[in-house]
């Protein structure tokens, strides 16, 4: 169907709950059009009365009044035509006495191309009055449009899940994580991680871009709720992933107001309890057009600044060699573990310097502390026995960054786009590790006792480019893509290990370890992919792809042991100079077909990977490997609002640097590891489904999610325990490891919006197998997590409670000690309400209860927050607060996880009770946007 833009935006817009607020359409062929409803494909006939639709016609073709220019008014229920008439010689039209529904009104004339409005009758509009409609010329598009949404809309544009943010309500002075947890579908937690329909947010943008890298609290803390038009929310292939790989990540992306990004705004804050606890921020933004200019700084030492799972990935803190599971406590994500201080600052720049060229910039400089505490009990299931691990650590943690982020963008011609996109980042990072370690038996004796102090410090810097050519042809969808990678990398590191184990019993000789060790890694690869697109037809098309891949890389370690009162002695045995070099190609090709309801497509890669490990310490190892990669997707589109997706796809991962590594690494010497460079590459067959469907009259909504996995060749671990509890592993093939997850949510909105009744739904299997003392151990590990809160939304006060009940039933093949069910609950609740004399009020209550853990972990703890806040100014833009955090002093880290046999109890030291006063100034030179 021709009309004058298309389908996809013309429907996706018009999706909303309520109907509150006009709509008005502005194009360049200056037309005004007053609609008065959105589209709903399910609306039932409710009002049991007749509807007028009338209006007249313009021909701009002709300059003429047209005559018999068709207009139909189409039910889109069931694409039933309820009426049809022709315009007179006036241009005039008019149906009447039509059956009251939602309604697709269409106009076409030969000369012109089609006009479509969408019509939501009510009791008290029944009547759709379109006058001086003006008829574009055929295929004139529209290059301008301004939209004025209904309250609480929510829509698909093609693949992408669109919020209108004014039509949800948030307080004064909002933030943009405030706004975000209004919004149905999207979670966001305390350490402001956010998931949509259930898989979490990779990366946030605004307006496309990164917003000061890759923090996205940066901007979801920062930024006002207000200065938001939209929020977007979509899949896109990882381009920072393996070259050849198809990962995608979900992104959301903050669409900002016309008048947003006019003027200056920002924010300046300060908090402190006059004793121990700080925190200052500063951001300030100055936008004019495409002229976009941001600079951020906050130092803090509270919790808010604690290391998450970005900063390992953007700054390195998970250096070569250091121990896997101390590593792993850096990335935990469920609390800050540990005494935190933070410095963070930098800049974002973008403009568009001609009509055809865009740049943009970001740095970012971050200054990290974490002082931490923790307990660790760790229980081994063997065939025979069992036997438990009590770690107590100290550790202390430093890092310092840069990291520069560079874009260039250059429209060549009408068809040709041509990206640059490098990068840079520096490191600079520390740590220190006290550790003790006591062995107890199956019987509680205690075996032994192991002391750890470790000394690490390294510095690592990367380069990166990626360059992307967009070649677009005068046939319609045909399209040529093309990307060049570069990738560089240099890390230098030193540590020191001295360590003692002692026996009890008679189990053992007692032992002292003192060694150094210099690491290096030399890293470097390029890669190219060409992607080819051809329309075969309106619905079928045709993609041929190429990629191709190099890369060298060369990880060094040489371990001296201390003799006399020096590190001279060299251990062949803890060192390696080891290069691995890949040539990776891979061709495929899928036929694709679209239309307005079925996007599928479907298939298949050939993939040849040549791998040559050269040890100078060892032997050498060449692998040829070739793989078939099938894969399949398919989309119905029920409607804008509701769709169901499915994708199948085979996926093979390369083995890291760290596996592949033929190297004895000791730095835990209770937990010795040895890299495996006859690792050949994972498969696994991944399934994944998607449905959603939202009901814009109603509020309501429903979700669900599902991903099934199945390797048949994966990595596991083979380890060796000895009778005292050390272990000896390293990573094999296996075979049979599978996973299975399966996520549902339901939106119940109740007395007009006023409550939200939010249950959820999670179950997830797993299957993992490894080699213990040569057997194997197959684990399996069921899960259930039933969710249910419910909000209470009024205009000055807003209430959120709700429950979490995580169940897990762990299951070893090799022994019955571990098969203990165990369970984590956590009850919530949360009100925050505008008070008399501009005082605002807002608290939070978390309880949380361990089960069935082992002897002092099984822990119920208290964790309750407030907030007292007043408004100064005409404006009430400066505020001042006191904010008291886990008033009952009770706030803990216990989790619970399983790695293999063993079944794994941390808990860490956390900041508990403490009282900030707090002054914030939010400014802007502009007037504020106002919901309509």
């Amino acid at each position: 169907m021709r009309i004058a833009m298309s389908w996809g935006i013309i429907m996706s817009k018009f999706i909303t709950n309520r109907i509150r607020r006009l709509i008005k359409v502005q194009g360049t062929i200056q037309a005004r059009l007053i609609i008065f409803g959105f589209v709903l494909l399910a609306l039932p006939d409710a009002f049991g009365q007749k509807m007028l639709i009338h209006g007249n016609v313009v021909d701009t073709v002709t300059n003429n009044t047209p005559e018999n220019v068709v207009i139909m008014a189409v039910r889109l229920r069931d694409s039933v035509i309820l009426g049809h008439t022709k315009s007179d010689s006036q241009g005039q039209f008019r149906m009447d006495h039509l059956q009251s529904d939602t309604v697709e009104v269409l106009i076409s004339s030969p000369n012109t191309n089609e006009q479509a409005f969408y019509f939501f009758p009510n009791p008290k509009s029944l009547e759709l009055k379109l006058p001086n409609l003006i008829l574009p010329p055929k295929s004139q598009e529209i290059e301008e449009i301004v939209i004025y949404a209904f309250d609480d809309p929510i829509y698909f544009n093609g693949d992408t899940l669109v919020y209108t943010a004014d039509s949800f309500n948030v307080k004064q002075n909002a933030v943009v994580e405030d706004l975000l947890k209004k919004l149905p579908g999207i979670k966001v937690d305390k350490n402001g991680k956010i998931s949509s329909q259930g898989t979490a947010i990779d990366k946030v943008l605004v307006d496309g871009d990164e917003f000061f890298g890759n923090d996205p609290t940066v901007a979801t803390k920062n930024l006002g709720a207000n200065a938001v038009e939209n929020v977007e929310v979509y899949e896109t292939k990882n381009e920072d992933a393996e070259a050849g790989s198809d990962e995608t990540i979900k992104v959301m992306n903050l669409k900002l107001k016309e008048d947003a990004k006019k003027g200056y705004f920002g924010r300046i804050a300060g908090a402190t309890d006059f004793i121990q606890f700080h925190e200052g921020e500063i951001l300030v933004n100055r936008f004019k057009g495409d002229f976009k200019l941001s600079v951020f700084g906050l130092a803090t030492n509270t919790p808010r600044s604690g290391f998450g799972w970005r900063d390992i990935n953007q700054f390195g803190l998970e250096n070569p060699g250091s121990d896997q599971r101390w590593s792993r406590n850096w990335g935990n994500n469920t609390q800050n573990n540990g005494i935190p201080r933070t410095l963070k600052s930098g800049f974002y720049y973008s403009d568009k310097l001609t009509e055809k060229v865009e740049v943009a910039a970001n740095y970012t400089y971050s200054k990290n502390e974490l002082n931490s505490q923790s307990d660790l009990s760790t229980q081994f299931v063997l065939p025979d026995t069992t036997y438990r691990t009590d770690e107590k650590s100290n550790g202390l943690e430093k890092q310092e960054g840069h990291v520069l982020n560079l874009h260039a963008e250059w429209q060549i011609d009408s068809l040709t786009k041509l990206a640059v996109r490098p990068s840079y980042t520096l490191t600079n990072n520390s740590n220190t590790l006290f550790q003790t370690t006591d062995f107890v038996d199956g019987f509680k004796n205690k075996a032994s006792t192991t002391t750890i102090d470790r000394n690490e410090s390294s510095t690592n810097q990367s380069f990166k480019t990626r360059i992307e050519l967009n070649k677009k042809f005068k046939k319609p969808k045909r399209e040529l893509i093309a990307k060049y990678n570069f990738n560089n990398r240099q890390d230098d590191g030193t540590g020191f290990l001295s360590s003692q184990n002692k026996f009890y019993n008679n189990t053992g000789s007692d032992l002292a370890l003192k060694q150094k060790t210099i690491r290096r890694f030399l890293g470097a690869s390029h890669g190219g992919s060409v992607q080819f697109t051809e329309p075969l037809t309106e619905q079928f098309s045709a993609v041929i792809d190429y990629n191709g891949f190099h890369s060298e890389d060369d990880p060094q370690a040489y371990t001296y042991n201390f003799e006399v009162d020096e590190y001279s002695k060299l251990d062949s045995s803890l060192s390696n100079d080891f290069v691995t070099t890949k040539f990776s190609n891979r061709l495929g090709g899928w036929l694709g077909y679209k239309n307005f309801k079925i996007r599928t497509a479907a298939g298949i890669r050939l993939r040849n990977v040549r791998i040559s490990n050269n040890n100078l310490f060892g032997n050498n190892i060449q692998q040829n490997i070739n793989n078939w990669l099938p894969f399949a997707n398919f989309r119905l589109k029920f409607s804008n609002s509701h769709r169901f997706n499915v994708r199948y796809e085979t996926i093979s991962n390369q083995p890291s640097i760290r596996q592949l590594q033929p190297v004895t690494n000791n730095q835990n010497p209770n937990r010795i590891t040895i890299g495996n460079s006859e690792l050949q590459p994972s498969i696994e067959h991944s399934l994944t489904l998607y449905y959603n469907k939202w009901k814009a009259m109603t509020g309501q909504y429903v979700w669900i999610w599902g991903k099934a996995v199945y390797k048949p060749r994966s990595f596991g671990n083979e380890t060796t325990f000895d009778k005292t509890g050390r272990t000896i592993s390293r990573t094999i093939n296996v075979s049979g490891n599978a996973q299975g997850i399966l996520k549902s949510g339901l939106g119940i909105p109740l007395l007009d919006g006023l409550i939200s009744v939010d249950p959820q739904l999670e179950t997830r299997w797993t299957r993992s197998k490894n080699w213990i003392n040569g057997n194997q151990n197959i684990t399996d590990n069921l899960g259930l997590t039933p969710e249910l809160s419910i909000e209470f939304d009024l205009d000055t006060i807003g209430i959120d409670i709700g429950m979490e009940y995580n169940y897990n039933v762990p299951k070893n093949s090799l022994s019955e000690f571990g098969n203990q069910p165990y369970s984590i609950q956590n009850y919530y609740a949360s009100l925050s309400a505008a008070l008399p004399f501009k005082f605002d009020l807002n608290t939070e209550f978390n309880y949380t209860i361990n089960g069935q853990l082992q002897d002092g972990y099984n822990l119920r703890f208290a964790v309750w927050n407030l907030s007292v806040s007043r408004r100064f100014l005409k404006k009430e833009n400066l505020i001042l607060s006191v904010e008291a955090n886990d008033i009952f002093n009770q706030n803990v880290l216990a989790a619970r996880t399983i790695e293999g046999n063993a079944i794994i109890d941390n808990r860490s030291t956390v900041i508990s009770r403490y009282v900030l006063a707090r002054l914030t100034y939010k400014f802007r030179n502009h007037v504020e946007s106002k919901k309509p």
